[in-house]
């Protein structure tokens, strides 16, 4: 087996950021905090290559060192700790409005309008 580094194309701030809220997600929450296999960083990387790259669960648990048991919990949990920070579709549309953003791509999709201004 040949080993190599990756980079992840995302900023150090946005994990960072995940890595934060999953520390403060197991601080409220666990009771053996100890009994972890992997950190809040690693945590906060599975979830993001998953997110950014889609990349196979196995996969996530081998670079974690978990098992494929725990890399589906981590990856579940991490998914609603990011949920539980994402503003509300209606917060955002307000602030767009707010702001007059000419265009908002909300997931990627384009949805076919018959409006071009608000």
């Amino acid at each position: 087996m040949i080993t190599y580094r990756a980079t992840l194309d995302v900023p150090y701030t946005t994990c960072a950021t995940v890595s934060g809220w999953l520390a403060a997600h197991r601080r409220a929450v666990d009771v053996r905090p100890w009994q972890h296999a992997a950190t809040c960083w690693v945590q906060a990387v599975m979830v993001l290559r998953w997110f950014k790259d889609g990349t196979a669960l196995w996969l996530l648990a081998r670079d974690a060192r978990t098992s494929q048991a725990t890399a589906y919990r981590y990856l579940h949990e991490g998914i609603d700790v990011i949920a539980e920070h994402v503003p509300d579709l209606h917060q955002v549309l307000a602030e767009g409005r707010e702001q007059g953003w000419a265009y908002l791509c909300l997931d990627g999709t384009l949805v076919t309008t018959d409006r071009s201004t608000v």
